[in-house]
């Protein structure tokens, strides 16, 4: 039950990220953002990043140079690159991972998704997608869920999807 709570709202976090990354596109809006480079230096008990979360993103991700940490409700955010792709990671506050974000393509979900998607918001085209990928212990547990940002040209929404094609409206824009 609790994951099933966990999810929404990670999801709910990810979005109110997502949006103010591209709002602010760049720039701190007051937010406690903490860069590390791979030593645990930058993080102190001030910036309200867990120095355990830092040393399991490290066992959880290796040295990964450039991180950005901040504090996202009761979950701290490590952002960083993998691959040339941004990839957030979600610690609980016991310093679990349960989860990664990132932006994804619309054609990467499963056609039958896509499909669902195209029928029940006809009037809409796809702005953006962003991929959540939940974990249980330090291995991906299978729960993939998006978060699709769409429009009809006046009005966007923000739609939840899961694996199975199943849709939450969680915002209109």
């Amino acid at each position: 039950m609790k994951k099933l709570v966990i999810i929404p709202v990670i999801a709910i976090i990810v979005l109110a990220s997502v949006q103010l990354m591209a709002k602010s596109a760049g720039t701190n809006d007051g937010a406690k953002n903490v860069k590390l480079e791979s030593s645990l230096a930058g993080v102190s008990a001030g910036n309200n990043i867990s120095q355990i979360a830092v040393k399991r993103f490290q066992q959880d991700f290796g040295s990964v140079a450039d991180v950005l940490w901040e504090k996202s409700g009761s979950y701290a955010k490590a952002t960083f690159y993998r691959n040339g792709s941004s990839v957030s990671a979600w610690y609980n506050k016991d310093a679990k991972l349960v989860g990664t974000s990132s932006a994804r393509s619309f054609s990467e979900m499963p056609g039958k998704v896509q499909e669902k998607i195209k029928r029940a918001y006809s009037d809409y085209y796809v702005v953006s997608v962003l991929g959540f990928d939940s974990v249980r212990g330090n291995r991906p547990s299978g729960a993939q869920n998006w978060l699709i940002e769409l429009s009809d040209g006046t009005a966007k929404i923000i739609v939840k999807v899961n694996v199975s094609g199943e849709t939450t409206l969680v915002k209109k824009i």
